[in-house]
């Protein structure tokens, strides 16, 4: 795994996405090419973690993945990029 900052130009190409849909939500493009982006990404990149795999049990669980968008969604809101 990497991280890779907007500016760098394979952050556009993994995802196929423009930086200002990259802007919105972190994303993670799995290893098979499928991107996700928000609380998607966040369980995405957590099963990918070693002992984690069971992220995605509790994800699937009614409710769970649209509690954490709005989870997502709030602390994005919080602390996402601050406009002068």
């Amino acid at each position: 795994m990497r991280l890779l900052p907007l500016q760098d130009q394979t952050a556009t190409t993994l995802t196929g996405q423009p930086v200002e849909r990259l802007q919105r939500a972190a994303h993670f493009v799995r290893a098979d090419g499928r991107v996700f982006a928000g609380a998607a990404a966040a369980r995405e990149l957590l099963a990918a973690l070693p002992g984690l795999g069971g992220v995605r049990v509790v994800a699937g669980l009614p409710g769970v993945m649209f509690l954490a968008e709005q989870a997502y969604a709030w602390v994005a809101h919080q602390w996402g990029p601050v406009s002068d």
